[in-house]
């Protein structure tokens, strides 16, 4: 499994202006598949998910942008 995180420049509420983030649950998970030469390798990708202290935002790191994900 690959964890995305979510940058510390991108965890800033616009309801609240608040930088505090919990984690919310265990995010986001996306399937990617690759053929490497002679190879298909699977891959999990989990794209951290968090959220405000005031409960109104949740932000979630952008998911992988190569292979064939499903």
């Amino acid at each position: 499994m690959i964890l995305h995180k979510v940058r510390e420049d991108q965890k800033a509420c616009p309801k609240c202006g608040g930088h505090d983030f919990s984690k919310l649950g265990e995010g986001a998970m996306s399937e990617l598949y690759e053929l490497v030469p002679a190879i298909v390798e699977r891959q999990f990708h989990i794209q951290e998910k968090l959220c405000c202290k005031c409960s109104e935002t949740v932000i979630t790191v952008a998911g992988v942008s190569r292979g064939f994900l499903l």
